[in-house]
């Protein structure tokens, strides 16, 4: 199967441009930017504009969520692939699920325009710029993450249903003792690390876009919100890079559980000739064959210590690292956000 060709909305996005993702994400970030500035200026709302916190944060959203869906779309290809030539496993059906775009494409638009709705519903009267032009400028970028959010979440739900379904398919073929088989079981589990930091990020980015914007006359339901949304969104993100994890150490442990069964089986045999042995009369005999047993007895038990000193998780300082960033960030910008929101006053 050609893996390669299934790609995300955004995937094929960055693939029409020149430059890597990382660079369409600075176009992005300077472009959208850029655009309100202007407006802001022959509007003369500049100096409402250059204070707007707000809006910076929703476009670096945006832009990050462009760079890491390609990325973490790179990592899923190679890891169909890897399974494919490792396993001889095919995970096309599951795969597929994850670049479903029309499925993904209408659950963006429906949440985009549920945040549009929202936004002129309930805070468009609320916002700090007199101009509509802006305030619907404000709206665009919020239908943007909305629709890149919830395009985002179908893949994200995907992805955690492919590893687990990999991990159940690929069970009874992994070798305890084949580094590359290790390799790509730990390669599986950083979808998870992933994941994490992308949603840590998103989190830290709506959360200043949004729940800490300097709202005309402040909006106590919005800042009370915060602290809601901040609850849910660490216990999400705990979740979905533990989900990962957990179906990688499944398959880890039964496969290094196989090995340690065959060896007691074989420990087994050899009391069990060990005792029979001790039955016979003639001493020569079972000195030299005991002696042999003996041997065989102390390699299995050397054995043994190895089998047992196997990882049965795959996780590593890396993956610790970006999982414990994902959580600190939306956290760290939470309470710094809290202790300046009182400080702006945009009214």
């Amino acid at each position: 199967m050609a893996y390669a060709n299934y790609k995300s909305l955004l995937d094929k996005f960055n693939d029409g441009l020149p430059f890597g993702n990382l660079y369409h994400s600075l176009i992005i970030v300077g472009f959208l930017y850029g655009i309100g500035i202007a407006m802001s200026i022959a509007l003369g709302e500049q100096t409402v504009a250059l204070r707007d916190s707000a809006a910076l944060a929703a476009i670096f959203g945006i832009a990050y969520m462009v760079y890491m869906e390609t990325r973490i779309g790179n990592h899923l290809r190679a890891v169909a692939v890897d399974v494919f030539q490792v396993f001889g496993y095919d995970s096309a059906g599951d795969f597929r699920l994850i670049f479903d775009n029309r499925l993904r494409g209408g659950v963006g638009a429906v949440v985009s325009l549920l945040v549009v709705f929202s936004f002129f519903e309930f805070l468009a009267g609320a916002v700090w710029y007199n101009s509509w032009i802006l305030r619907a400028y404000l709206a665009f970028l919020a239908a943007l993450i909305g629709f890149i959010g919830g395009e985002a979440v179908v893949g994200l739900l995907a992805i955690i249903r492919y590893v687990g379904r990999i991990s159940e398919g690929v069970k009874g073929h992994v070798d305890a003792f084949n580094p590359a088989h290790e390799e790509l079981l730990r390669t599986m589990a950083k979808l998870g690390s992933l994941l994490s930091i992308y949603g840590g990020v998103v989190t830290s980015a709506v959360l200043v876009a949004f729940f800490f914007a300097p709202w005309k006359n402040r909006i106590p339901l919005v800042s009370e919100l915060g602290t809601v949304f901040l609850l849910i969104s660490i216990i999400l993100l705990a979740s979905v890079f533990l989900i990962p994890l957990t179906s990688v150490h499944g398959v880890m442990s039964h496969a290094k559980g196989l090995r340690l069964d065959a060896l007691t089986q074989k420990a087994a045999v050899l009391y069990g000739k060990l005792q029979s042995l001790m039955a016979e009369e003639k001493i020569t005999v079972v000195e030299r064959e005991a002696q042999s047993l003996n041997v065989m007895m102390d390699s299995l038990s050397r054995m043994n210590a190895l089998i047992g000193s196997m990882p049965e998780w795959p996780i590593d300082i890396a993956m610790v690292r970006a999982f414990s960033s994902s959580v600190a960030i939306p956290i760290i910008v939470y309470v710094v956000e809290v202790q300046l929101v009182p400080l702006v006053n945009l009214t």
